[in-house]
Parts: structure tokens; sequence; C-alpha cells
């Protein structure tokens, strides 16, 4: 399945296949999910029909690796609806870090590095059973 991974990242979009090797880089006038859309459907002509390791381009990968714009992430939907979008753990860990820094949440800044160490843990777990060990990333008792 690995062999399958597409990865991707907007500014431009540059699609990477069989581990990261480039596979296409495009740029856009924009970060529009419909021009974003339009260079999608480019590619999938000019792809091999027994590309992704015999998926085809119609098909797509199995996994898509993005960063976090909903307009790609709409887009590569819409391009390969049967692939899995994953957000890439560095843009998972930004938009947390992010959230817990946005004065709307109410989130006290004493309390942020605990809850950004806790995302943290849990984004780094190795295997089912690290993710469920409350040890690992258990919050202090005032936040529970």
């Amino acid at each position: 399945m690995i062999q399958r991974l597409l990865w991707t990242d907007s500014i431009p979009l540059f699609l990477c296949c069989q581990l990261l090797t480039p596979l296409v880089d495009y740029h856009t006038s924009d970060e529009e999910q419909g021009t974003i859309s339009q260079g999608l459907d480019l590619l999938k002509t000019v792809l091999p029909t027994n590309c992704f390791y015999e998926s085809g381009s119609d098909n797509g990968p199995s996994i898509i690796m993005t960063d976090d714009s909903c307009a790609e992430r709409n887009a590569l939907h819409e391009a390969w609806a049967n692939s899995n979008l994953l957000l890439c753990t560095f843009h998972f860990l930004q938009r947390n870090w992010t959230w817990l820094h946005d004065n709307t949440n109410k989130v006290l800044n004493a309390d942020r590095k605990v809850l950004i160490t806790v995302a943290k843990g849990l984004v780094y777990s190795e295997n089912e059973e690290q993710l469920l060990v409350p040890s690992n990333h258990s919050l202090p008792m005032k936040l529970q």
C-alpha cells in the first residue's frame, strides 16, 4: 500500500509518488479549488494507464499526504475519491498550535504547552497500544 502514496505541497502544487520521486510540478495563477482541479484533470490525461502501481490515473493513489489547504484537499478528493487523504504530521501539529494560540478558544497560556505535548504524544504513538495508554499523553488533573 505504501507503494501507492502520493505526497503534495500546494505552493506550487508538487506531486510526488514512489518514494518521493517527482511526478509533476505545476504552477497555477492561484490556489483555488477549481484551478487545482483543472491541473489535476490535465495531469490525469498524461499519466500512463498503469500509473500508481497499476491503479491507474482514474483510480489514483491509495494514500495522498497533503498540507492544510482545503482547496487542495477538495480538488484531490474530487479527482481521486477513493484515495485516503492524510494531513501531514507537521501541518496537523501546526493546526493544533494555531488553535491553541487563538484567543477566541480561551486556552490559558500555561495550558498550551501541555496540550501540544499531548497532541504530539498522540501523533507519535508507534502503535495502537501506545496510543491507548493514558500515561503516554495524560493531562494534568486541572485540565481533565
